[in-house]
Formats: C-alpha cells, sequence, structure tokens
C-alpha cells in the first residue's frame, strides 16, 4: 500500500492514526508565498512536549494533498513540488494510504 509519512503528529490529524489508511482524494499545487496565515499554522502546527511548534515551509511551489479518512475526516498536507511528486501524487487520486510518524513522539 501506499504510504503518507509524518515527521511529527501534526494536530490536523486529530485522531488519525497509523492503523487507519486514509484515501487522496485531491491533489493541488500552489506556493507557499500565496498560503493564508491561517492554512500555514493549520498545515504545521504541531505539540512539542508542553509547547506548540511550526514545521518551517519553504518558499515555492508546493503540492498540497487532500486525505479523508473512512470516518469522513478530512485533512491535508504539503508536499514539496517535483514534477515526478506532482504525477505520482495525481495518479494516486482515489487511492489508499498508511499513515506512517517517522519520528518518535
Amino acid at each position: 500500500m501506499n504510504k503518507i509519512k509524518f515527521s511529527h503528529e501534526y494536530l490536523k490529524l486529530g485522531n488519525i492514526k497509523q492503523d487507519q489508511p486514509v484515501q487522496l482524494i485531491e491533489v493541488f499545487q500552489k506556493p507557499t508565498e500565496e498560503f493564508s496565515k491561517a492554512f500555514k499554522d493549520y498545515d504545521t502546527t504541531y505539540p512539542d512536549g508542553s509547547s506548540i511548534a511550526y514545521y518551517p515551509l519553504g518558499k515555492g511551489l508546493h503540492i498540497i494533498l487532500l486525505f479523508r479518512d473512512s470516518f469522513g475526516n478530512v485533512f491535508t498536507t504539503v508536499r514539496r513540488f517535483t514534477h515526478e511528486k506532482f504525477v505520482y501524487y495525481n495518479s494516486q487520486r482515489g487511492e489508499l494510504f498508511d499513515v506512517v510518524f517517522t519520528e518518535e513522539n
């Protein structure tokens, strides 16, 4: 199965767990300079001990992936743009992905 990896348990993921596949429902591309502050805060916020941290997004074109879990909860994730990644994710719309956390939290 496809995997979508996260370096932190971001607040946007709510109750999404590693044992619940999620479906990729759409793919967008947009430069981060056009992201609203609200979207950046939503997409990059994670708990860091007793405080909140924000994953830094680089400048330039990014891919926004829109996922849905089996309960209808939706979330996004932002990935650096490459043509190959964009083609890959577009070809995977409708497919299931395992959620994988790569950092111990």
